[in-house]
């Protein structure tokens, strides 16, 4: 984090405090439960894990050059989204329930049973850190830069972080009631 961030100080400590959340929820969950889904059609919390690890690095390789998310609503609902909703969101600290995950970050069951809780919290910690500082880089260097997502559209640095800090904060939330007894 830069002294005077383009992102914005408020933004970037929210975003390292949704960060730390999530890792302290995922240190919490049960060794007997990390790989076991709570019900039927729902993630364990190390598929979840990985899923929010993928969105970082999709994210990441989106600023790289790399693939984009496709986008799957009409322009005029994506913007409404990204312009007046997602500010909205984060505001409230609040993330729509059960919104489909883009196809692009549903995770790979596969390789969820494999990835380990300390696994997990490294690679968080890595993937955080690099798409930040990616971001912060993008804002100055290309200011018009432009992160396809798939419900919100065209994003600049500054919403994608805010989605990004939104989206973790919402599944802290999913990993601490894989946690509760």
């Amino acid at each position: 984090m830069t002294p005077r961030s383009p992102l914005g100080p408020r933004l970037l400590v929210a975003h390292q405090a949704a960060v730390d959340d999530f890792l302290a929820a995922l240190g919490g969950v049960p060794d007997a439960r990390w790989s076991v889904p709570p019900s039927a059609g729902r993630w364990s919390a190390a598929a979840l894990s990985l899923h929010v690890i993928d969105a970082y690095g999709h994210c990441l390789q989106a600023l790289d050059g790399g693939r984009q998310m496709r986008t799957r609503l009409p322009v005029w609902r994506m913007w409404l989204l990204r312009e007046l909703v997602l500010p909205v969101m984060f505001g409230l600290g609040r993330f729509p329930r059960e919104a489909p995950a883009p196809p692009e970050v549903v995770p790979d069951l596969g390789a969820a049973e494999t990835l380990s809780q300390a696994a997990a919290q490294a690679r968080l910690t890595e993937m955080a850190a690099r798409t930040i500082a990616a971001l912060e880089s993008a804002a100055v260097n290309c200011p018009g830069l432009r992160i396809d997502h798939a419900y919100f559209g065209a994003m600049s640095p500054r919403q994608t972080l805010m989605l990004l800090t939104g989206h973790t904060r919402h599944h802290t939330e999913g990993l601490r009631t894989r946690s509760a007894p």
